[in-house]
């Protein structure tokens, strides 16, 4: 146990083997990465060594065999160079190009989303070329993907490569499914982190490059702050990302579309291939229409029941009870409508009532006065109907005094009659 210590210590700068140590640049929880030289070439290397050391485990060795395996198959501008490896006093080295650049997300600060997608499409050729060859990259993330000073992005470290079958060939390039297998857990796949080695394919790269991508655009985590690695665990894959225009209103929907189907949970859902995710960036920055269509509010809906079913159960009960009091509350409404319409109509029934004693009331005064005219003649004078006398002092056209004209004498009285 104390050598195994002892191997993980810093290392005083020096020489491994014939390599001479200019710097240590990186260390991760299996290697450490050196900048060095060859003496014979004075060419500048990136030498990884196995934390172990000499004490490093079988399935140690392999990953560092894998990734020497995966580099023999790729031949791509935008991929470092391995050049070998051997074994110095019973340590595995592990020779490389030398990149001298930042990690893509420090690059991309400050930069245009323009210039971000042009470099992200070089990114994702490299990984398409490898997918090509049947090597998934399985890790691809901030730090395995270098920009140098000319703005040329570099992947590396496929030391996670799985050789997938092509056309009928045998994969032989497999990975541990230790937990080593999982990549970073801030850019592994929900499958990665979930399930085996085994069912892991194209569509794990294309997940962890919509992370890498979400991040260069907006420089934050499309799963916000996790205070533990157990937190941002539970959030790969029950966590939508944000979109994007909350970070620049320059992200409109169309590529926060292209980069939430790359960040599908499901992996049927998510582009079949590197090279469709490509596809699409292309043709936004085209200005043509894209292949990704939104997720909808139906699959949103299903996924979140299949994730929390007792959840789910408890806020459908609660849907269903608000749904019935709903419905009562719409028949207590239809009945109150109803009641006042009945409540106007009789109240307009007895506007109108009054309104008509009215008008019959107006003429009351008339009758009274035509009344008082005929009757009160006959009160004061009993023999006033035979001399004509109430005819000449009523008010009442048809008490009017008969016509002394021959030819209106000879008128029966329905023709005098106004």
């Amino acid at each position: 146990m104390e050598c195994l210590r002892d191997a993980e210590r810093p290392m005083v700068l020096g020489r491994i083997g014939e390599y001479e140590l200019e710097e240590e640049v990186q260390r991760g929880g299996q290697g450490v990465v050196f900048r060095a030289r060859q003496p014979g070439t004075k060419r500048r290397i990136a030498l990884k060594r196995l934390l172990a050391g000499a004490f490093a485990t079988g399935s140690m060795r392999r990953r560092f065999e894998r990734e020497v395996e995966a580099a023999a198959l790729l031949n791509h501008p935008n991929i470092v160079t391995v050049y070998g490896m051997e074994i110095v006093d019973g340590t595995p080295l592990l020779a490389m190009e030398w990149i001298d650049g930042v990690p893509a997300t420090v690059w991309s600060q400050g930069k245009s989303p323009e210039d971000v997608l042009e470099l992200f499409l070089r990114i994702a050729d490299a990984i398409q070329h490898a997918h090509l060859r049947g090597v998934v990259h399985r890790d691809v993330k901030p730090s395995n993907v270098l920009v140098d000073a000319s703005g040329q992005p570099h992947v590396l470290d496929f030391g996670l490569a799985k050789r997938c079958a092509l056309d009928g060939d045998d994969a032989t390039l497999e990975a541990s499914k230790s937990a080593e297998a999982f990549g970073t857990p801030a850019y592994a796949s929900p499958e990665q982190l979930n399930a085996s080695a085994t069912e892991l394919d194209q569509r794990t790269d294309v997940y962890s490059l919509g992370v890498l991508l979400f991040e260069m655009l907006t420089d934050a985590s499309p799963y916000g702050e996790c205070g533990s690695v157990s937190e941002l665990v539970r959030r790969v894959g029950t966590v939508r990302a944000p979109r994007l225009a909350t970070f620049d209103p320059r992200l409109g929907a169309e590529l926060d579309t292209i980069v939430r189907t790359a960040l599908e949970p499901e992996r049927d859902e998510r582009y079949a291939t590197v090279d469709a995710f490509a596809s699409d960036v292309r043709r936004h920055l085209a200005g043509a229409p894209i292949a990704a269509t939104p997720t909808s509010s139906w699959t949103l809906a299903r996924r979140l029941v299949a994730r929390n079913p007792l959840v789910s159960g408890l806020a459908a009960a609660v849907f269903v009870l608000a749904l019935a009091f709903a419905g009562y509350a719409q028949r207590q409404a239809e009945r109150f409508e109803a009641q006042k319409l009945v409540a106007e109509e009789a109240r307009d029934a007895a506007v109108e009532r009054q309104r008509r004693a009215a008008t019959l009331l107006a003429y009351v005064p008339d009758c009274v006065h035509s009344l008082n005219a005929g009757v009160h003649p006959l009160l004061a004078k009993p023999g006033a109907w035979l001399d004509g006398s109430v005819a000449h002092s009523s008010p009442n056209p048809y008490f009017a005094p008969a016509s002394t004209n021959p030819a209106e004498a000879t008128r029966t009285d329905h023709e005098r009659a106004p």
